[in-house]
């Protein structure tokens, strides 16, 4: 199972610097994402001091961004990076994307599958020499001639991820992706009795297996140190699950599973009316035990090996620790990833 390092800094200079540390510490990659800053330019910097690892948006937005640029743009990675790119993409939910980001967004699954037949059909383009005569409902590249051209990969192409919690866009990652970014907000009987059975549908369609996908998962740790960093860890994590909990109807199904709907609908109308640290509580311990990774320094590598080991192929997760000195922060999460790959 390989383990990935989320970037916590949006300053470029310091995700440098988390780039670097995480390959020192033992990291197998490091992950960018689509939030309050754009997910494929800290892959640039951390590709520049790094050698080793792999990089990933975990997730990037698809449809602001057009097939064309993004696989201009994952060419310039993935040969700066010398073959070390992995492509995750979302579709988002379609306030975000069109009140957000000011695009067109449904319908979404056939939308999607054609961002992605026409972002290979590019790179075929330049892989081979030939000319591109694409015309889809969504997309149309007729236009590339040979001087607009990148040439052929030097490092074989990168893989591209789709994340989802949308059963139709699951089954699609099951049909045509390399592999599937489970939501972050999960928990193993989710993945086993949603996700494993939408990607096997999916995969079906065309005579694959779900098992020729890479599937790739994680969540939040909560950590610390004593005693009363224990309970601020639990405290940050309470708030975390119920935010989730109440942030979205795409979390409906991790409820559910758990006999926990009705949990579910008092969190979405809990957040019509109060902030979320004023309903944490509501969340229970069994939830929080189900939700998050949480426990001491020495206890939340072997809880997230448990969980997702044999589950998954990689796990990236959120670190809710205490404020440490950079040696005490390095022990940790150095700690961390070796209870995790022994």
């Amino acid at each position: 199972m390989q383990v990935y390092f989320r970037q916590e800094s949006a300053d470029l200079r310091v995700a440098a610097q988390e780039a670097q540390r995480a390959e020192a510490l033992g990291f197998d990659g490091f992950s960018s994402y689509d939030l309050n800053h754009d997910a494929f330019i800290p892959l640039a910097v951390a590709a520049g001091v790094t050698e080793r690892i792999k990089l990933e948006t975990r997730a990037a937005v698809a449809f602001p961004r057009s097939p064309v640029v993004t696989a201009y743009m994952a060419w310039d990675l993935q040969d700066y990076s010398q073959g070390r790119l992995k492509l995750g993409f979302v579709a988002q939910a379609k306030e975000h994307v069109e009140k957000r980001f000011a695009t067109a967004y449904s319908p979404v699954t056939p939308r999607l599958r054609e961002y992605i037949q026409t972002l290979r059909a590019v790179w075929d383009s330049w892989q081979n020499g030939t000319p591109t005569n694409l015309q889809g409902d969504y997309y149309s590249v007729t236009l590339m001639p040979p001087a607009f051209h990148p040439g052929p990969f030097k490092h074989g192409r990168p893989p591209v991820h789709l994340g989802s919690s949308s059963p139709n866009n699951t089954r699609l990652a099951g049909e045509i992706a390399d592999g599937f970014q489970i939501q972050t907000f999960n928990s193993a009987r989710y993945i086993e009795e949603v996700v494993f059975p939408n990607l096997e549908e999916g995969a079906r369609r065309v005579g694959r297996s779900r098992k020729d996908l890479e599937i790739t998962s994680g969540g939040t740790v909560a950590t610390g140190r004593n005693k009363e960093e224990m309970e601020q860890a639990r405290t940050r994590a309470r708030q975390v699950v119920a935010f989730y909990g109440s942030y979205s109807d795409n979390y409906r199904e991790v409820f559910r599973v758990h006999g926990w709907l009705d949990k579910f609908k008092q969190l979405r109308q809990l957040a019509r009316e109060k902030s979320v640290p004023e309903f944490a509580h509501e969340i229970t311990d069994e939830m929080l035990e189900t939700f998050a990774i949480v426990g001491e320094p020495d206890e939340i590598g072997p809880k997230a090996k448990e969980r997702y080991g044999g589950l998954v192929d990689e796990v990236c997760f959120t670190f809710l620790r205490p404020p440490l000195d950079r040696k005490a922060d390095d022990e940790l999460l150095g700690r961390f990833v070796r209870d995790l790959k022994s």
